[in-house]
């Protein structure tokens, strides 16, 4: 990683209204019908109690709180936060947190960790911490969802420049893999014509590799998907790595 990268790089960017500008197209359609598909499966309770990690504005812990489950929503945004708790309600909350640190031990029947909200941080070490967190959160069985994007095709198929406007803003964004990271540079001008750069890095955690941090964990695979439609897992074609576990 680079030397002088000392704040981290999704604090500034997570509570940037440019990141909610960048983002703001996410398919809710196709969010709305991933989650009542994974839900199928998981075959929870009524009463569950659920934890969202790295919960974003909160749209798949409202659609998971409309299941009849008791859902947290955490994520390190302050911005973020603050317009999910505009939906707050009494099987639905929303908290600041850090998921490299336990939100409560033994509580949850399941966590979610979706749309690659994941592999942020600089040191390697910090995704086994996160695992190892979402275990202590997990009751007996307890069930993990995480949805990452498949580092193999992504790796691969490599857009390197991009140009994407949003909301009246243009995104340049350039896209480059250093090591065993994804790093995204995102350029605009704004209100004021000022330029703004923006970066997102994001580590190239294999199928494989997650294995091997999830038996670290103690979590083992029950099912792996390659789509939001639940389609099985292939490793050149799939856009996503969603991978169901249980707390052993």
């Amino acid at each position: 990683m680079d030397e002088y990268e000392v704040e981290p790089w999704y604090r500034e960017w997570f509570n940037s209204p440019f990141y909610h500008k960048l983002y703001c197209n996410r398919n809710e359609d196709e969010a709305r019908n991933f989650i009542r598909k994974i839900v199928e499966k998981l075959n929870l309770p009524d009463g569950a109690e659920v934890l969202d990690l790295a919960c974003g504005k909160g749209r798949h812990a409202l659609t998971l709180s409309e299941n009849n489950f008791n859902v947290t929503g955490v994520d390190l945004s302050f911005e973020s936060i603050a317009e999910a708790k505009k939906n707050q309600k009494a099987n639905l909350h929303f908290f600041v947190h850090d998921m490299r640190i336990p939100f409560a031990k033994k509580r949850f029947n399941c966590v979610f960790n979706l749309f690659t909200s994941f592999g942020y941080f600089e040191s390697p070490a910090d995704n086994l911490k996160t695992l190892n967190a979402v275990t202590e959160s997990l009751k007996k069985n307890g069930l993990f969802v995480q949805d990452f994007f498949n580092s193999n095709k992504v790796i691969r198929t490599l857009v390197p420049h991009e140009k994407k406007p949003s909301q009246g803003t243009d995104f340049y964004i350039t896209r480059v893999m250093r090591g065993r990271y994804l790093y995204k540079d995102i350029n605009l001008v704004d209100d004021e014509g000022r330029l703004c750069h923006f970066r997102e890095i994001v580590e190239a955690i294999s199928q494989e590799e997650f294995k091997d941090l999830y038996k670290k964990a103690k979590l083992g695979m029950l099912e792996i998907y390659g789509s939001y439609d639940l389609e099985p897992f292939d490793i050149d074609n799939s856009d996503r790595l969603i991978m169901v576990s249980k707390k052993l």
